[in-house]
């Protein structure tokens, strides 16, 4: 049963309020970022202004229904996303507890209690949030032990994983006497349902907060707040010396200057659009005597006492025309409106200028379009020019003292935050089950570019091949295309095993029409060339011999008379009236 919330002392500040400094500086950019990754109808509620204040309310809401939604800054944020992602397949964890294992390829559960695997888990829920806010928390959790268990026996109960968003990791101390960062303290925000316990349907949604510490007995220590500072339930204790949470976090968001241009291409886009619906229908002018009463009473041709209400509009003059018994188009209305439309026709004075219709000019609008394009551009450019910046803020000692060919890019460097933060996940995971943490190794290359691009810089550096005399420069070429090709293809250990053979080959190229060209000039052996195209060394021995049987063969069936026993019909070669029996034996010396 739990025990009723404990009253909070008057002279005690809020837990719940507590905020980090960090927090409190980057929360209204993280909502910036969000919407901005979101989209939706959510982005342009917040950030579509008006044209000025002389737009009305109606027509400003007019205008937000049909301002189209540019989430071109998700867009290139998701090229980013996938092209880590694409790499997760070749991520290798070995060793550590068996039920580890299992649940991060699916099996018992899967890493969530959902069936998701490990690299789902990673693409689909840690990667968005990173790159876009920057920080992202995972919780690792685990059902009670029951009584006649012990960590180590059970196999289908599991610790599982579930996100913390950056907004909800409230507060967070580090330890200061640790050799490596690790928390000391940290406050989470939860979202509980509040679950109707007839129908067992949530009704509703609550906030708790769960503050977590060490303790002075070494262990974690957890108690649940609700969102007016009081106690839910007793003080736990979990028998584990390390907080079951992880922060992944990288030094800026990808979206720290798009999400500005985003904004701005927003309300370019919206204005353009209202632009093009108003401005697609002309409107009518006609040139008009201002101190006149009225243009028609000044026209000659038109008897003033044929002006007449009009039958369809009391307030505007019609002209009768009693020969016709019919109406003419009307002469006036009130104020400067004139009807006007196909069927209608229109008399001006004399001297003025025709009446026609207008509309307004395109540049303006073809100006916007072009200033949107480049707006477009730019945003994938601060983009990429993000992810060049970007450094891993959680890695470990010894993924810093890593060769600086594995930290290419800033894909390497977010490769870097996501293999830490999972190690970190093993070790917690390893301390729940009483077990060694697993090993786990993430790729070092990635890239951005597709299999298009990459083969057109191949073929590139192809031909640049033969324009040193080096084969040190030869070969670098031919490990600089290897690369290219497989370098985000295979795993680690293979691309180096690759790199290597090619050190160790005797030739720069395998290329079978440069071998070919280089056997007929005699600038390499048979047994070379075999090797530099894949082949058992000894293979080459043999194809000699072939070689030599198939010219004995040619020589025979090219010789008249050659000895006894040899086949000699003229029919074979082409002359058939010199056989007497041209069909007898010619079929069997041509195949000979």
């Amino acid at each position: 049963m739990v025990s009723p919330p404990e009253p909070v002392p008057s002279d005690r500040p809020k837990i719940t309020a507590s905020r980090h400094p960090s927090y409190t500086f980057h929360y209204p950019l993280w909502r910036e970022w969000r919407l901005t990754y979101k989209a939706g109808r959510r982005f342009i509620d917040e950030y579509l202004e008006r044209f000025s204040i002389r737009e009305s309310d109606p027509d400003f809401d007019r205008r937000k229904k049909v301002t189209p939604i540019p989430a071109f800054a998700k867009a290139a944020v998701n090229d980013i996303k996938n092209s880590i992602f694409q790499r997760m397949v070749d991520t290798t964890r070995e060793d550590g507890p068996p039920n580890y294992q299992a649940a991060v390829e699916g099996n018992d559960g899967g890493i969530d209690r959902r069936g998701g695997t490990m690299n789902w888990f990673i693409g689909d829920q840690i990667l968005p949030e990173l790159l876009t806010m920057k920080k992202v928390g995972v919780f690792i959790d685990s059902p009670p032990l029951r009584e006649y268990e012990t960590a180590a026996s059970r196999t289908a109960v599991h610790p599982y994983l579930y996100r913390y968003c950056a907004e909800d990791i409230l507060n967070w101390a580090w330890k200061t006497d640790s050799y490596q960062l690790e928390l000391q303290a940290v406050l989470l925000r939860d979202t509980v349902d509040v679950v109707d316990s007839n129908t067992k349907l949530p009704t509703a949604c609550v906030e708790r907060f769960r503050l977590m510490w060490i303790g002075d007995n070494g262990k974690v220590h957890v108690q649940f707040y609700d969102k007016d500072d009081k106690k839910i339930g007793s003080e736990i204790i979990l028998n584990i010396t390390k907080i079951p949470f992880v922060i992944f976090e990288i030094s800026e968001s990808l979206l720290m200057d798009a999400a500005s241009y985003q904004i701005a291409l927003l309300n370019l886009k919206s204005t353009d659009i209202a632009f093009a619906l108003k401005s697609n229908f002309p409107f009518y002018t006609e040139q008009r005597d201002l101190q006149a009463n009225d243009l028609f009473k000044q026209h000659p041709n038109i008897p003033q006492d044929t002006l007449i209400p009009s039958p369809n509009d009391p307030t505007s003059l019609t002209h009768y025309d009693p020969t016709a018994a019919c109406y003419s188009a009307p002469a006036r209305t009130n104020g400067s409106e004139i009807l006007v439309g196909t069927a209608q026709g229109r008399a001006y004075p004399k001297g003025a200028e025709r009446p026609g219709f207008i509309n307004p000019s395109t540049d303006p609008l073809k100006a916007s379009m072009d200033l949107q394009s480049d707006l477009k551009e730019e945003i994938r450019l601060l983009i990429n020019l993000a992810l060049s910046n970007v450094k891993p803020q959680m890695a470990s000692a010894e993924s810093k003292a890593m060769d600086q060919a594995g930290l290419e890019s800033g894909l390497s460097y977010i490769g870097l935050e996501l293999e830490h933060g999972e190690r970190q996940i093993g070790i917690i995971w390893a301390e729940y089950e009483q077990d060694k943490p697993p090993t786990i190794k993430y790729p070092e290359r990635y890239s951005l570019k597709t299999d298009d691009q990459q083969q057109k810089e191949a073929t590139d550096l192809k031909s640049q091949l033969f324009t040193a005399a080096s084969t040190t420069y030869q070969k670098e070429i031919v490990k600089r295309i290897a690369i290219i090709l497989l370098g985000t293809k295979v795993s680690s250990e293979k691309l180096a095993q690759i790199l290597e053979e090619i050190d160790n080959a005797p030739a720069s190229t395998a290329d079978p029409d440069v071998l070919t060209i280089h056997l007929e000039n005699q600038l390499i052996g048979i047994k070379t060339a075999s090797t530099i195209s894949g082949y058992n060394p000894s293979e080459s021995d043999q194809a000699t011999k072939d070689h030599e049987a198939r010219l004995a063969r040619i020589a025979l069936s090219q010789t008249k008379g050659a000895g006894a026993g040899a086949i000699d019909n003229p029919a074979a070669r082409g002359i058939p009236d010199l056989s007497a029996t041209p069909n007898k034996d010619a079929k069997d010396e041509k195949k000979q």
